[in-house]
């Protein structure tokens, strides 16, 4: 929804479960970071691209790897996260608002008033 380019759809021989380009950064950049602090084999860091990219460097082997511009995927999550507080700051946007106590709540059983 924020970033369209990881909306593109995508086919891999050997990933059947994934369906686009957010599936696949998801799991080569967010799993392994977070649980192995490595980045998957099929993904990459690339400074000079654009924000996300698919490179297939095997087509015989159907090997693709993801590159991800991190500079710009910052840009990026930085305008979406302005928006984000701008949106919730706003008191006509009740939904978000309750939506964002009801999380705070449950992540650390602090109440927030309307």
């Amino acid at each position: 929804q924020h970033c369209k380019e990881f909306a593109q759809p995508l086919t891999l021989k050997k990933m059947p479960h994934v369906k686009d380009y957010a599936d696949f950064f998801y799991e080569g950049f967010r799993c392994h970071i977070l649980h192995n602090f490595m980045l998957s084999e099929h993904s990459t860091i690339g400074w000079k691209t654009n924000l996300v990219i698919m490179n297939n460097w095997d087509g015989k082997e159907g090997s693709e790897e993801l590159i991800v511009n991190p500079s710009l995927l910052i840009e990026r999550l930085d305008k979406i996260f302005q928006k984000y507080m701008q949106d919730l700051l706003d008191k006509e946007n009740s939904s978000l608002r309750d939506g964002f106590r009801k999380k705070i709540f449950i992540d650390t059983g602090v109440r927030v008033k309307p």
